[in-house]
C-alpha cells in the first residue's frame, strides 16, 4: 500500500475544516451521494512544526493509521512509525484529529472507512 507523504515546511498550511481550524460536529466536507470507495483528503488544518525541534533544525516524519468516519473526521489515530523516535508524533496527531475527508460512500449512504494511512514529513527549507 502507498502511503501518501505530506510535506511540512516552515509556514502552516491553514486550510481548514471551519473557520481558524475549529472543529465542526456535522460533516466537515461535502458527501454526495456518488459513491466513493474509500475516504479521500479534502482538506487540512494548521500543519505546526514544533518549535524546539525547528530551533534545533531536527528533520523528521511521522506515519498514522487511522479511520475517517461517515462525517469525514479522522478517529482512532495511531502512529505507527515515527522518526526520530516520537518526536513529531505530537504535532502531527493534533493536526490529522482537525483534517477533513470526503468520507467512504456506498449506495449513497455515507460509511465509516477503516485503516487509512498517512505518511507527515518534517523538513526545513
Amino acid at each position: 500500500m502507498k502511503i501518501p507523504a505530506i510535506s511540512v515546511g516552515l509556514m502552516w498550511l491553514l486550510m481548514g475544516c471551519g473557520q481558524n481550524g475549529s472543529v465542526i460536529d456535522a460533516s466537515c466536507a461535502p458527501i454526495g451521494n456518488e459513491d466513493r470507495s474509500s475516504a479521500s483528503l479534502y482538506s487540512q488544518a494548521n500543519i505546526q512544526y514544533p518549535e524546539q525541534l525547528l530551533y534545533e533544525k531536527i528533520e523528521g516524519y511521522v506515519v498514522m493509521r487511522f479511520d475517517v468516519s461517515r462525517t469525514g473526521r479522522p478517529m482512532n489515530i495511531e502512529v505507527i512509525n515515527s522518526q526520530p523516535d516520537h518526536l513529531f508524533s505530537e504535532a502531527a496527531v493534533h493536526s490529522l484529529s482537525q483534517w477533513c475527508y470526503l468520507p467512504k460512500v456506498i449506495q449513497g449512504k455515507a460509511v465509516d472507512d477503516t485503516a487509512t494511512e498517512v505518511r507527515l514529513d518534517f523538513v526545513l527549507g
